[in-house]
């Protein structure tokens, strides 16, 4: 058995080169990087809409993959800028800011990203990042933004 393609979702208002999404299944948003413009999008298929979440030639270039944990915070690979981003997605009024930077946390060429529970007890305490440029798994404490060895 085969997916069959069903419908492409209208995501408009700057999509250009989407290069990675996450769903936040509680309120029914789809988060898109778009690459080429340097922005995050929030899709609501429920009214169909599109809204700029940020955007930034400074703080994030050429945005990645994504990530939503559950305190509903949005992770942001920042490619261009060797960086992880976070935004407190129900606190609209504060941006994104630098999590994990490559000045500070030698973090050469970023790709995935992942939560990781350490140790066990339920709680994805440690936030991943595949590093493509170091040749590295590294994860980092969310709480204190400290890489973990």
């Amino acid at each position: 058995m085969t997916g069959e393609f069903i419908d492409s979702l209208k995501i408009t208002n700057g999509l250009s080169g989407p290069t990675g999404m996450t769903y936040d299944e509680e309120n029914e948003i789809l988060y898109v990087s778009s690459s080429s413009s340097n922005q995050i999008l929030k899709y609501n298929p429920q009214d169909d809409k599109t809204d700029i979440v940020f955007s930034s030639d400074n703080l994030m270039k050429k945005p990645q993959n994504l990530l939503l944990d559950n305190s509903s915070n949005l992770y942001v690979i920042s490619e261009g800028t060797n960086s992880i981003l976070r935004y407190d997605t129900t606190n609209s009024t504060d941006g994104p800011y630098e999590f994990i930077t490559d000045r500070s946390k030698n973090l050469p060429m970023p790709k995935d990203i992942g939560l990781f529970d350490a140790d066990n007890d339920k709680i994805y305490d440690e936030v991943c990042v595949n590093d493509l440029g170091g040749d590295a798994i590294k994860c980092y404490d969310k709480e204190k933004d400290t890489l973990n060895v």
